[in-house]
């Protein structure tokens, strides 16, 4: 039997800038994370409501970010669903 694949990051770290932030702000956050969890976690940024963007007001940002957040967590989600269940079908 071939030896299980290893597990996909089981933790989805977020960063996002505060009002008028970049992304670019983040940068040291995320080499720290990325560091300090390795695979163990998906550290996931955007530039959606960078700079004055911010200044649509929150619903409309964080609506934003949902649109392309959204994708990256079923992504996330189907690849350990897929992992867990390949784990349960090679332990029978």
């Amino acid at each position: 039997m071939p030896p299980p694949p290893p597990a996909p990051p089981t933790h989805f770290i977020l960063l996002q800038h505060g009002s008028h932030g970049k992304v670019e702000q983040l940068h040291y956050l995320r080499k720290h994370c990325e560091a300090l969890f390795g695979d163990l976690a998906v550290v996931w940024d955007t530039k959606v409501n960078q700079k004055r963007n911010t200044d649509a007001g929150l619903v409309v940002c964080v609506d934003k970010l949902w649109e392309v957040l959204q994708p990256e967590l079923v992504r996330f989600v189907e690849a350990y669903k897929a992992w867990a269940e390949l784990q349960e079908a090679q332990e029978r």
